[in-house]
């Protein structure tokens, strides 16, 4: 059941006597929630040091390529996934001749393998090299490819099984290795579940692990996590942390499902200064659903243009089709932006778009009245996509 296949191809010919990589995974079948760890090891088969390029695996500048499918049966693509985007931090890590290091890729990151079946994982990474310490050096210099393919079983487990794997990672969160404290915080920020809720509402609480604690409690999502995560958006610190965690949490409660949170969300954003509130509206809206279109359509009547390009684009993560025609009459305002943030929202919403060799993206007259035929035609049988359902190319409106 188990399937390896291997390639190591190196660009430069110092390189390719030098530096030896491969790509590994220790288990053929995994418990559901269990975190699957890719292991990549590269060594220096060479007689002179090397620098090669060091960053958090789970990161886009890591330069891993690592993609999941279900080979069981088909199951739609979600459209979360890929790298983590954001900041990322890189350097050049030094390795003696005979040194070897190996480095852990999560390939659960994100919502993938979490359901019991059979997969198939393919790895690719290139490796930057040089002799030389410059960073940029590094970028410039030789390459390692090396891919592989793993086929792996994940199997459904019971809760205490889970509990005692993700146990030694709750452990690692205190450890003075860099590498163990890393992978912990990723498997505990992504693979917590009820199974050890006891254990992530403690998180908070301790500075250690207080900057993983709101993703942990949004990944257990039960009530007593959402009650955290409410709390925690609800205080008032005042420091820069304080401020990102108070933010995370509310953005948590959003995708939550749990639509009892919705009006404190709606009540949070409506503290905020104007232009600064979109993304509490955002998640206000996609936890309200039709329940705060209402709320939407009183903040576009705003004076205060800030206000009401705020709430323009939110109306699609309703995922209601009372948003459509919102959107369209959006399209013919006369404030700058307004009409691009309602055509990217009506994408989101129906998965069309103006087709712009026939309309000029600037000519947004042409675009309203595109959309105004186009909706009289398909009001009543248009798919309506919810926040998350949408990851390809928009169908053509004509």
């Amino acid at each position: 059941m188990y399937r390896l296949f291997f390639a190591c191809v190196v660009l430069g010919s110092w390189a390719q006597a030098q530096v030896e990589a491969h790509f590994s995974l220790p288990k053929e079948e995994y418990a559901a929630g269990e975190p699957v760890l890719l292991e990549y090891t590269v060594r220096n088969a060479g007689a002179q040091p090397i620098r090669i390029l060091s960053a958090t695996p789970n990161t886009f500048c890591s330069g891993y390529v690592v993609k999941v499918n279900r080979t069981d049966v088909t199951e739609p693509h979600g459209c979360g996934g890929g790298m983590s985007g954001g900041s990322c931090l890189s350097s050049g890590r030094p390795l003696k001749p005979g040194e070897s290091v190996t480095e852990h890729f999560m390939v659960n990151d994100h919502d993938q393998m979490r359901t019991p079946g059979f997969y198939r994982i393919s790895a690719i990474r290139e490796l930057p090299t040089s002799v030389e310490s410059d960073l940029t050096a590094l970028y410039s210099g030789p390459k390692v490819k090396t891919s592989a393919e793993f086929d792996v079983e994940v199997v459904e487990a019971e809760a205490r099984h889970v509990r005692s794997i993700l146990l030694p990672y709750f452990a690692d969160l205190s450890s003075d290795d860099w590498q163990r404290r890393s992978t912990a915080e990723q498997v505990v920020g992504t693979l917590s579940s009820p199974a050890v809720e006891d254990l992530v509402l403690r998180l908070h609480d301790n500075p250690r692990t207080k900057d993983i604690a709101v993703r942990a409690l949004a990944a257990v999502n039960t009530p007593a996590t959402r009650k955290q995560l409410a709390e925690i958006a609800l205080s008032n610190g005042q420091d820069r942390f304080s401020e990102y965690a108070r933010f995370s949490a509310a953005s948590a409660l959003g995708g939550s499902g749990d639509r009892s949170y919705w009006p404190l969300l709606r009540d949070l954003a409506a503290r905020q200064p104007p232009g600064q509130a979109g993304g509490l509206i955002s998640s206000a809206a996609r936890l309200g659903g039709e329940e705060a279109l209402p709320w939407l359509r009183d903040l576009l009547r705003s004076p205060d243009v800030k206000i009401k390009a705020d709430a323009v684009f939110p109306l699609a993560l309703t995922g209601s089709r009372q948003a459509a025609p919102l959107l369209i009459d959006m399209l013919g305002d006369d404030e700058e932006h307004i009409p691009e943030a309602a055509q990217n929202a009506l994408v989101q919403l129906t998965h069309h778009a103006f087709n712009p060799k026939q309309i000029v993206p600037s000519d947004t007259a042409a675009a309203h009245a595109a959309w105004i035929r186009w909706w009289s035609r398909n009001a009543e049988s248009a798919p309506i996509y919810k926040p998350g359902e949408y990851c390809g190319n928009a169908a053509p409106l004509e």
